[in-house]
């Protein structure tokens, strides 16, 4: 994915960007939206919102005008 994020479900249920949530592990334990104590630092793809980005970044790509001949 150029230059967009992996985003990433950790289990408290939030999607996080991976490095983002990598690098709070580093320090905490605790959930950054809740800071209730996660049961893991088990980390999955979130696929739904790699999709969306991807559609986003292909509808900025430059579309040829069909009015032209």
């Amino acid at each position: 994915m150029n230059g967009l994020f992996i985003t990433v479900v950790a289990s408290d249920g939030f999607t996080y960007e991976r490095e983002a949530i990598l690098n709070w592990f580093q320090h905490s334990n605790r959930s950054p939206m809740t800071n209730q104590e996660l049961e893991n630092q088990e980390l999955k793809p979130n696929y739904a919102i790699k999709s969306i980005l991807q559609l986003l970044q292909g509808s900025n790509m430059p579309q040829e005008n069909s009015d032209k001949k």
